[in-house]
């Protein structure tokens, strides 16, 4: 993070856009002057509620290709990480200009806003809960195999774009983790088996929500290394440890997961999980809530 406390960086990044050659038809007068306002001002100046300003102003001008890689600094700096429109325009435009070099130039600051993000958790307050999302097409697809006592494999879909990087309904963490895997490939692989392991609540989180995701909808993580190593039996076994974890969203997240996994188990592992979901639905709070398909897995009804 050094070099974004740097003025001199900061310059020499504002110095390699000609911000006069982009046009701005696609905004109406006002915007457009507000767009150009944030412009005029130096990245320190800029706080959380600017950079979302900002790349709302940027994907609803269509600039994201050129303006994004402009405001990366000031999102870095300052990400709008309790926005959750704001997260998702941060994400999208990361995984679209991944490939740019203005971009790629701040890679190790990439990496520590992503890792950051899962550490933290922090869009609904700070160390969420585990995020699941079921499709109606996965849903039924599971129910079809579990009926046919069929062996599951985790689905890979050939495009990356067509999955997970434009699934806006589904949950923001796994996403974060799998444009992580795609910044650091050669790491990707020992860093899944490290949250896998972990002590830490918010990383076995996403460990569970990366491999739920990948079993539930195919959301292919890359390199391929790593998509083989989510298709064997240890993490299977890991997954059924954790559904005796302290915290009900693990053990639930890790009990729909290995249900995914094993739908020939789906009676045993259901009655494992039955008294972690009782337990759950006398608890007076939202913090944790199972979409309906996610709680039709966990309980068969």
């Amino acid at each position: 993070m050094v070099r974004l406390a740097d003025p001199r960086a900061l310059e020499a990044h504002q110095a390699r856009f000609d911000l006069d050659r982009w046009p701005r038809e696609g905004l109406d007068p006002v915007d457009a002057r507000r767009l150009d306002a944030l412009l005029d001002r130096p990245y320190e100046s800029l706080d959380a509620r600017d950079v979302a300003h900002a790349l709302d102003l940027v994907e609803r001008g269509g600039l994201e290709g050129a303006l994004f890689p402009y405001f990366l600094p000031a999102a870095l700096r300052r990400p709008p990480y309790r926005d959750a429109l704001a997260s998702e325009r941060l994400l999208a435009g990361l995984f679209a200009t991944r490939g740019l070099r203005v971009v790629a130039d701040w890679g190790p600051e990439i990496e520590e806003a992503l890792l950051r993000w899962l550490v933290t958790r922090p869009l609904r307050g700070g160390d969420d809960p585990v995020d699941l999302w079921l499709s109606d097409a996965a849903a039924r697809r599971h129910e079809l195999e579990a009926a046919r006592r069929l062996p599951a494999r985790i689905r890979l879909r050939s495009s990356l774009g067509g999955g997970w990087a434009a699934a806006r309904e589904g949950p923001i963490y796994p996403r974060v983790a799998l444009l992580l895997f795609h910044a650091r490939p050669e790491r990707a692989v020992e860093r899944f088996l490290a949250w896998e392991s972990s002590e830490e609540r918010n990383l076995v989180r996403v460990a569970v929500e990366v491999l739920f995701h990948a079993a539930g909808e195919g959301w292919r993580p890359d390199p391929a290394a790593l998509a083989e190593a989510l298709d064997v039996p240890a993490r299977l076994a890991r997954l059924e440890d954790r559904i005796a974890h302290e915290e009900p969203d693990v053990a639930l997240g890790a009990a729909a997961t290995a249900i995914l996994l094993a739908p020939r188990r789906a009676r045993e592992l259901r009655a494992r999980a039955a008294p972690r979901l009782a337990a759950l639905d006398t608890l007076d709070s939202d913090r944790f809530v199972l979409p309906s398909r996610v709680r039709r897995l966990l309980t068969g009804a």
